[in-house]
């Protein structure tokens, strides 16, 4: 079953996708910097064979300004990146958009809104 993995932006000085770029030799960077992906709310790139990372795929989706994320953005972005992994056939998925910051909530509504979301929409088995 192929594997993909969800592009977050964190406040996180490790953040996965900071880890990812690193891992990469800057290839995530690159894209970015070259225009690949704007970062406007639910904006998607789906990467395929990223340089020295095991994953197939990684999703990188767009996430508005950081720390500007509010309830509506966030769901926007979940429902976006469940579609985008449904229309790639994808079977297995590694999200972490549960770390971003989301306006006034917390930990558990950012999980709950994730696996609702997923549950009512996907085929794809979220972990």
């Amino acid at each position: 079953m192929p594997a993909s993995s969800w592009r977050l932006r964190t406040t996180s000085p490790f953040s996965i996708a900071e880890q990812l770029d690193k891992i990469s030799d800057g290839y995530i960077s690159a894209l970015l910097r070259r225009g690949e992906l704007e970062g406007k709310p639910g904006q998607t790139l789906l990467l395929h064979h990223v340089p020295n990372v095991l994953s197939e795929r990684i999703l990188l989706i767009g996430c508005g300004k950081e720390r500007e994320l509010d309830e509506r953005q966030y769901k926007q972005v979940i429902q976006k990146t469940i579609n985008t992994l449904n229309d790639t056939g994808s079977m297995e998925a590694v999200c972490f958009l549960t770390e971003l910051h989301v306006k006034g909530r917390n930990n558990y509504w950012k999980v709950r809104q994730a696996v609702e979301t997923a549950k009512r929409r996907s085929t794809v088995s979220i972990s």
